[in-house]
């Protein structure tokens, strides 16, 4: 074997050494963690321990040897399931602390948004509304309402219909005179030859002749 062979398995050697040396730290380091841990556990059991024997005691409750211990033992089998509670508890706390002006400036906008519809009339239009439904409850049953479930296509029809550009034009020229109109003494009462007169017009013939057809057409509707 040669020196170069040497030198090569020598460092070899060596880097396994600095591993081991390196692992045996970790593990000395691991030890002196778990004695401070134990040592700072013991402190702050045997302080809980006597200030619960305090309490105990002047509450007049006793507590067994035996009960003691396995109390002792429950708390030991069941840290890691403190650890996860104010693991839990702890990113709770940050959680509230992150989510805490969000929900401030939700609250505002709330408190904000109500004023507005308070300022608007809202809440009262909201009140109209349920004073009208107490009213409507006082003239249409349940029956009423399922009869009127029962014919929604109908309706629905009826709405689609009104709805229509040139019969909503028809109806707002029509409410609109009607509503303007009023019986007139000198105007409204005329001789029967005036009458006849006024039938004979092209207007009014073609009013008459237009509601005959209209009248002739839902005849023959419901007579199907």
């Amino acid at each position: 074997m040669n020196e170069q062979e040497i030198q090569i398995q020598i460092n070899d050697i060596n880097r396994k050494l600095d591993i081991v040396l390196e692992e045996i730290t970790l593990q000395k380091q691991r030890r002196i963690e778990i004695e401070d841990l134990i040592q700072d556990v013991s402190v702050i059991g045997k302080d809980i321990f006597q200030t619960t024997v305090r309490e105990l005691d002047k509450a007049d409750v006793e507590l067994s040897g035996e009960c003691t211990m396995r109390l002792g033992l429950n708390l030991v089998k069941n840290i890691s399931t403190f650890n996860q509670v104010i693991m839990m508890l702890e990113s709770a706390m940050d959680f509230m602390k992150d989510a805490g002006p969000i929900v401030h400036q939700m609250g505002l906008d709330a408190v904000n948004k109500m004023a507005e519809f308070e300022r608007k009339g809202y809440f009262e239009y909201i009140s109209e509304i349920g004073k009208l439904l107490d009213k409507l409850t006082q003239y249409y049953t349940v029956s009423d309402i399922r009869n009127l479930n029962s014919n929604m296509d109908k309706i629905t029809s009826i709405i689609r219909n009104l709805t229509q550009p040139g019969i909503l034009e028809t109806l707002e020229k029509t409410t609109r005179v009607i509503s303007s109109a009023q019986l007139d003494e000198q105007s409204d009462d005329k001789p029967l030859l005036k009458l006849f007169k006024e039938i004979n017009s092209k207007e009014v013939r073609k009013s008459l002749f237009f509601s005959l057809r209209i009248l002739k057409e839902i005849v023959k509707e419901n007579n199907h």
